[in-house]
C-alpha cells in the first residue's frame, strides 16, 4: 500500500490548518521531495522571524511511513528527535582548516515542536545537495591532487562533528535532569529498527552477493553483536550518512 493523493492532500491541509494558529502562519506550504517517514513541507511564513527569517521547514510525522504508508512506525520518534535538535542547536563543529575546503557541520536549527501534533518547525537551509551527489558530480575518480586536502578537511569536519554528537548526547543520558528528556530513554524502537537496517539487513547481502562478501561473514557478525552491546541507552545518528 502507498499513500494516496487524497492521504497527502487530508495530511497538507492538516498542517497548513495547524500551522495558522501557531506564530508560524503561513501564506504556503509545499511539500519537500526526500525522506520516507516523514511529511515534511517548506512554508513561507506571513510575519518574518527576529532573525528575518522567513522560509522554514515543517516536518509532520503520523503512525505510518510518509512514503510506504503500509508500514506503521511510532511517533514516539517526532519528539526524540525535537528533543535532540534543541540540544544539539549547540554543538557545530570547524576545525582548523588549511587550504581549501572551509567546511562547517552542524544540525538544521529546531525552532518549535507541538506534541500533540507530532510536527516540528526547523531551520530552512536552501539550495542544498547531499555529499554523495556533490562528491559524484564534482570528483572524479581517482582524486585529483589539488582536490585531496578539501576532501581531507570535509571529512575531518564530519568526524569532529559525530565525536561531539557523541559527547552532547552522552551528556543527555548522564545527565541528573535526565526527565528533561524523558523520550530519549524510551526510544527503543526506533534503535531495533535501524539495527535491524544497518546490520541484519546487512548479514542477509552476504547469500545475495557471496563472491563479495562470503569471506568476511564471521566480521560482520562480530559487528553486529559490537554494537548491540555498545548501543544500550545510548542515542545514536540514525541518518548520519552521505545521501544526507
Amino acid at each position: 500500500m502507498s499513500v494516496s493523493k487524497e492521504t497527502f492532500d487530508d495530511t497538507h491541509l492538516k498542517v497548513w490548518a495547524w500551522l495558522n494558529t501557531t506564530r508560524y502562519a503561513a501564506s504556503s506550504l509545499e511539500p519537500l521531495t526526500g525522506g520516507q517517514a516523514n511529511f515534511t513541507y517548506r512554508a513561507e511564513i506571513l510575519t518574518p522571524l527576529e532573525d528575518g527569517t522567513t522560509e522554514v521547514v515543517v516536518k509532520h510525522g503520523e503512525p505510518y511511513m510518509a512514503r510506504h504508508a503500509a508500514n506503521e512506525i511510532t511517533t514516539h520518534r517526532c519528539r526524540v528527535e525535537a528533543e535532540c535538535l534543541t540540544t544539539l542547536n549547540l554543538v557545530e563543529t570547524q576545525p582548523n582548516q588549511v587550504d581549501g575546503a572551509n567546511c562547517t557541520a552542524r544540525t538544521p536549527r529546531c525552532f518549535y515542536y507541538d506534541d500533540d501534533t507530532k510536527t516540528q518547525i526547523h531551520e530552512y537551509l536552501p539550495n542544498t545537495v547531499d555529499l554523495k551527489t556533490y562528491i559524484q558530480n564534482h570528483f572524479s575518480w581517482s582524486t585529483p591532487k589539488k582536490l585531496e586536502l578539501p576532501c581531507r578537511n570535509i571529512g575531518k569536519t564530519l568526524a569532529d562533528y559525530i565525536s561531539k554528537f557523541h559527547v552532547a548526547s552522552d551528556q543527555m543520558v548522564q545527565s541528573t535532569a535526565i526527565e528533561s528528556f524523558p523520550a530519549l530513554r524510551s526510544n527503543d524502537k526506533m534503535q531495533s529498527l535501524k539495527h535491524m537496517i544497518n546490520y541484519d539487513w546487512l548479514l542477509q547481502r552476504i547469500d545475495q552477493f557471496p563472491e563479495i562478501l562470503s569471506g568476511v561473514r564471521d566480521v560482520l557478525y562480530q559487528v553486529k553483536l559490537q554494537a548491540l552491546l555498545e548501543s544500550g541507552d545510548k542515542p545514536i545518528h540514525g541518518d548520519f550518512c552521505p545521501q544526507k
